[in-house]
C-alpha cells in the first residue's frame, strides 16, 4: 500500500515528509500513510502509542495531536467517543515488547530498534541539549536503585544473566584495582555512598 501525502497542505507535506522517509528507510512500512492505517486501524493502537513508537525510531516532535490532524487530512478514519480517549500506554506499562506485540512483531521492532540505533549516540539521536536532559532523568531514576527494583525480580535475573555471558571469558579491567584508582575519587565517593545506603535500605527492610 504506497501512498504519499496526498490531502495534505504544502506546510503540512514538508513537516511530515521527513518523518515519512523515516518510516521508509526503517523499514517500518513503505509509506507514512500505510504505516499510520496499520498501526491505528488495523492494530487499533492509540495515536499516542504511534507518536511513541516513531519518537523511539529518532523522530522528534511527534504529538498525538499533530497524529490526529495528519490522519484527518490523508482522509483515515478517527476513532470517535472513548475509543478516541482509549490510551493503550497506560495497559502496557511495565509490559515487555513480547506481551504486548507478541513474539514474532517484539523481534521484528526489536531489530529494526538495533539497526536504527546501532552507533548512534545520544547527542546524534537528539542533540546536545535533549540527550543531557534524557541523561539526567534516567540517572534521577535509577540512582541508588538495584536492578530488582529498578526492573523487578524476574527481568533483573534476565538482564544479569545477559551481562554474565557477555563478559564471560574476557579479563576484568578492574582486576587488582581500587575503586578510586578505577574510577576516580569522586566516582569511587559516590559509589561508596550508594553501597552503604543500599545497606541501610536493606536493614530497615528486615
Amino acid at each position: 500500500m504506497v501512498r504519499r501525502l496526498f490531502g495534505l497542505s504544502d506546510a503540512q507535506r514538508r513537516y511530515w515528509e521527513p518523518v515519512e522517509a523515516v518510516v521508509v528507510s526503517s523499514g517500518l512500512a513503505s509509506s507514512l500513510y500505510a504505516y499510520v492505517v496499520r498501526e491505528y486501524e488495523e492494530s487499533e493502537r492509540s495515536t499516542r502509542d504511534v507518536a511513541g513508537e516513531l519518537r523511539a525510531f529518532g523522530v522528534k516532535k511527534v504529538s498525538h495531536q499533530g497524529l490526529l490532524n495528519l490522519m484527518r487530512g490523508l482522509g483515515v478514519k478517527v476513532r470517535v467517543g472513548s475509543d478516541a480517549l482509549r490510551n493503550k500506554s497506560s495497559q502496557n506499562k511495565g509490559k515487555t515488547f513480547e506481551e504486548i506485540y507478541g513474539e514474532r512483531r517484539a523481534r521484528e521492532l526489536k531489530e529494526r530498534l538495533r539497526s536504527a540505533f546501532s552507533g548512534r549516540t545520544y547527542e546524534d539521536r537528539f542533540g546536545v541539549e535533549r540527550a543531557r536532559e534524557i541523561r539526567r532523568k534516567i540517572n534521577a531514576r535509577t540512582r541508588g536503585k538495584t536492578y530488582e527494583e529498578l526492573y523487578g525480580e524476574e527481568r533483573a535475573r534476565e538482564i544479569k544473566e545477559k551481562m554474565s555471558r557477555a563478559l564471560l571469558g574476557r579479563k576484568s579491567p578492574r582486576k587488582g584495582k581500587l575503586d578510586v584508582e578505577y574510577f576516580g575519587a569522586r566516582r569511587a565517593r559516590e559509589i561508596a555512598k550508594r553501597i552503604s545506603e543500599g545497606i541501610r535500605r536493606k536493614k530497615r527492610g528486615k
